[in-house]
């Protein structure tokens, strides 16, 4: 993508914005531009395979994800693929067995479930009954 593409697709976005939003904004593209270093950018460049490596991230994070079940040999998909897929090769990563997980019993979901509230407690706090959210006070920031 050139400079002009980028500058278009950016101000469509900013275009979209809600009102509320172009102040964020505002300051987000500010902050960029007192903080842009171009040592820090040179460096990023310098990384052997960059652009390749995000280029093949954002492949993966584009892929999709479908379900499932192996019976007689073969999977059978839950969905029908869609028509772009056509002759594309196709990697499959099993993520859980369900049968699996529909025979462990809940006793042993119940440490994990309490170690979870437990770090939620440690993590959380508890906001006064009076408190009201203040948006503007946000875009003060």
């Amino acid at each position: 993508m050139n400079t002009l593409e980028i500058r278009t697709q950016i101000q469509a976005y900013i275009d979209k914005l809600s009102p509320e939003r172009l102040p964020v904004a505002l300051d987000f593209l500010a902050y960029l531009v007192e903080r842009e270093s171009e040592e820090a950018t040179q460096e990023l460049l310098a990384i052997p395979n960059l652009m390749a490596d995000l280029a093949e991230a954002e492949q993966e994070a584009e892929a999709k994800v479908l379900q499932a079940t192996y019976h007689d040999g073969s999977l059978v998909l839950d969905e029908k693929l869609d028509a772009t897929l056509e002759g594309k090769k196709l990697r499959i990563v099993v993520l859980e067995d369900t049968d699996e997980l529909k025979g462990k019993d809940t006793q042993t979901l119940e440490p994990r479930k309490r170690r979870f509230l437990e770090q939620l407690q440690q993590h959380s706090f508890k906001l006064s009954e009076d408190y009201q959210f203040n948006r503007e006070e946000l875009y003060e920031r």
